[in-house]
């Protein structure tokens, strides 16, 4: 027994424990508990000898431990256990008071667990660990002040719950606990909108065609996809090849698939189609079998042996179709219900469609619906009206319509107005209207008017309109005026009518006869004179027309008495 005690007080020393000096002394037992009873601390008393000495016989002082209470307790303890036997190095870690901050955690003595940081003053309960002068601030709650009061959150309770948290209630990690403030927010932290909701303040619908409702909340851009057919970042498009308000109307012909959501108006067609919905095949006619989307006018022309902008006829005349099987407008040269009817060989161009009528003849020669009948011969260069044949103009003697008709024999050059057939001039010798009636005997040159048959002028001897007056004998050279029938010149004795001669006296005696003769020979000169002009006026107007009234050099007879014959029109 007292080998087994030496041998734990040798060990007690040699593990180290903390040793207070003060209760190295030798036998001073400063350490040591007072007597219980009665307070003694009397060596003999406190510190008994009976087990080998030196060791106290009431226990240590609060925060010794040990045979003669010369170790420190733990700083976390105010009193520890003084065990002995051989399970003491075990039982001397048990605490049964506490110092200030710590407490017995989880149900161990040992005073090994520090208060919660949070208790004030650092005080909690020995057993417990609750707080037990409340807690270091207003953001922390709980018996041990380790929970965040309410709005607060955080490692040290120091970030305020979000405004979006229902009554701004949330947990350590900032989860709203209550649920949301606003009814569209969804998630632990009302950070999120519900489904079918977005927006900054997830106040907008989402679009109506995303999958499960759900999208983003900043863009609105559908999450899931969309529903059915539908496209687009918002699904507010149809899929390629799909049309109509639920996108379940395929657009079949369309090309790349394209076409317009509401109508299903294609944006191109493929190759061979037409129409807005690109469901109309182009003709097989059309080269390649490509035509226009919007007029179906083949692109690319036509196979051979077909023509028009559609290709619509096995023909080579057509322009224009009007149906696929038929033609609206011919090329020039054509004519009929598919155009391959060549125009009549004499149009200038082209003719009706319908009818092959031509619009005008090859150098209005001919005339007639198809130009098939030729200008009448005597036509002017062969022209005449394409309706009915009539003539233009006519050649030289015809006149009439068609100038079937010769003009009279007696017109001036046989021309005569080509309506009416009368003589534009009459010949020499002839007058009227067609030049069928003869001048009268005595006009000179035989010319007179062509209308009223009045001689122009008479020949030597006679007067009057036509000329079938005598002329006075008294008259020298027999020579009077048309227009009066008085003497051209002086008459052939003093004897004559003063009406029909010259008006002078015949003087008597030598003086008279002086006169005379110089008057003679003065008549001569002036006859012979006239009748050198006169033949010269002949020769250069054989058939052209004399003067109604010659300036004669010498009109001295008095012819008073004749009558002023007046020409007037017939």
């Amino acid at each position: 027994m007292w080998s087994t005690l030496v041998l734990f007080l040798v060990c007690e020393i040699s593990i180290g424990i903390a040793e207070d000096p003060a209760c190295w002394t030798y036998n001073t037992c400063d350490c040591c508990n007072s007597n219980p009873n009665n307070g003694s601390r009397e060596l003999w008393d406190i510190c008994n000898s009976q087990q080998g000495g030196w060791a106290c016989t009431y226990g240590c002082k609060d925060g010794y431990y040990g045979f003669k209470c010369w170790n420190y307790c733990p700083s976390y303890c105010n009193r520890c256990a003084r065990q002995f036997g051989v399970s003491w190095h075990l039982d001397h870690q048990k605490c049964y008071l506490c110092a200030d901050g710590y407490y017995n955690g989880s149900g161990v003595t040992n005073c090994s667990t520090s208060c919660p940081t949070n208790c004030a003053g650092n005080q909690c309960n020995k057993t417990t660990g609750d707080c037990l002068q409340g807690c270091t601030s207003t953001k922390w709650t709980g018996d041990k002040c380790n929970v965040c009061a309410d709005t607060w959150y955080g490692n040290y309770c120091n970030i305020e719950c979000p405004s979006i948290c229902k009554d701004k209630m949330c947990d350590r990690n900032g989860s709203c606990t209550t649920g949301c403030a606003n009814e569209n927010f969804r998630g632990s932290q009302c950070d999120q909108c519900k489904d079918g909701k977005y927006g900054d303040n997830c106040d907008k619908t989402c679009p109506v065609n995303c999958q499960n409702d759900v999208c983003i909340r900043i863009s609105g851009k559908c999450t899931n996809g969309c529903k059915g057919n539908f496209d687009g970042n918002r699904c507010e498009k149809c899929k390629p090849s799909y049309y109509g308000t639920d996108c379940t109307n395929m657009c079949t012909n369309c090309l790349n698939g394209l076409c317009d959501r509401s109508t299903g108006s294609c944006t191109d067609c493929v190759n061979g189609t037409h129409g807005e919905l690109c469901d109309k095949s182009c003709l097989t006619s059309c080269k390649n079998s490509v035509c226009d989307r919007n007029t179906a006018i083949c692109a690319q022309g036509c196979n051979s042996g077909y023509s028009g902008d559609k290709c619509c006829v096995n023909t080579n005349g057509c322009e224009k179709c009007d149906t696929r099987t038929t033609c609206s407008i011919c090329k020039t040269g054509y004519h009929g219900n598919a155009c391959g009817i060549p125009c009549p060989v004499n149009c200038t161009t082209a003719c009706e469609k319908d009818t092959g009528y031509c619009e005008s003849c090859k150098e209005d020669e001919f005339y007639g619906e198809k130009c098939e009948k030729q200008c009448p011969d005597n036509c002017l260069d062969g022209k005449c009206a394409k309706e009915d044949g009539q003539c233009h103009l006519c050649e030289d003697g015809y006149y009439g319509n068609t100038c079937g008709n010769a003009c009279q024999q007696n017109c001036l050059h046989g021309t005569c107005g080509k309506g009416d057939g009368l003589c534009i001039s009459c010949k020499v010798g002839y007058y009227g209207e067609t030049c069928n009636k003869t001048c009268p005997d005595n006009c000179l040159n035989n010319v007179c008017g062509q209308h009223d048959g009045i001689c122009n002028n008479c020949i030597v001897g006679y007067y009057s309109k036509s000329c079938d007056m005598t002329c006075s004998t008294e008259c020298i050279l027999n020579d009077c005026i048309q227009q009066t029938g008085a003497c051209t010149y002086q008459c052939h004795s003093e004897n004559a009518p003063q009406s029909s001669c010259y008006s002078g006296e015949i003087f008597g005696g030598t003086m008279g006869g002086i006169i005379a003769g110089f008057t003679v020979i003065t008549i001569m000169s002036h006859v012979l004179s006239f009748l050198w002009r006169r033949r010269r006026t002949q020769d250069s107007n054989k058939e052209t027309s004399i003067p109604v009234n010659p300036t004669y050099e010498n009109d001295n007879c008095d012819n008073t008495g004749y009558e002023d014959l007046q020409f007037t029109e017939r």
